[in-house]
């Protein structure tokens, strides 16, 4: 089934490809197959798409800080808070 999923998300990616909730969708995905390569890549290009995609931040910081890259890491969680108090400062 998750191959499946996979053609069928591809596929409207390449129709709507500025779409990042498909990409999105592909990462989580690959992230449940345990293929992080995959998945880091289409974090990546979702952030591509949008700069302030929280979920992509914190996937690719989690990513990064476990895979012992400690640098890349708090450059997305560095990210992510400045998206997070632009959200909150946004509400006040």
């Amino acid at each position: 089934m998750p191959v499946l999923a996979l053609d069928l998300l591809r596929n409207a990616s390449e129709k709507f490809s500025t779409d990042a909730r498909l990409i999105i969708g592909m990462a989580r995905i690959y992230e449940s197959l345990n293929d992080l390569e995959n998945s880091v890549a289409m974090y990546k290009k979702v952030l591509s798409l949008d700069a302030s995609n929280i979920e992509a931040l914190a996937s690719l910081g989690a990513h990064f800080f476990y895979s012992d890259q400690p640098e890349l890491s708090i450059r997305y969680y560095r990210r992510l808070i400045q998206v997070s108090l632009g959200i909150i400062s946004s509400y006040t």
